[in-house]
């Protein structure tokens, strides 16, 4: 796992990241690569949501289990990361 966090090409997509970044190289003296944090894009995918006809909404994500409902907001709020990261060019 230390490989692939600290070394891998391949993106690494997180929601407020900052906190757990800083726990990890403290902790374990590494530091993510190609890492993505969501929660610095939260204005530009609400905005991209209602580009999309979506409703952005606010939920409890510590409801378990997840209801068919809270997965299909799930897919909906990460299927257009893709596009906001090529126009963030990050």
């Amino acid at each position: 796992v230390r490989d692939f966090l600290n070394n891998s090409p391949n993106p690494k997509v997180m929601f407020n990241s900052r906190k757990t970044i800083q726990m990890i190289a403290e902790s374990y003296g590494f530091y993510l690569s190609n890492l993505v944090c969501v929660g610095d894009f939260d204005c530009s995918i609400e905005s991209m949501l209602l580009e999309f006809g979506l409703k952005p909404v606010v939920v409890d994500w510590r409801i378990r289990p997840l209801t068919q409902e809270l997965l299909e907001i799930a897919v909906n709020q990460v299927r257009y990361i893709p596009h906001l990261l090529n126009e963030s060019k990050i």
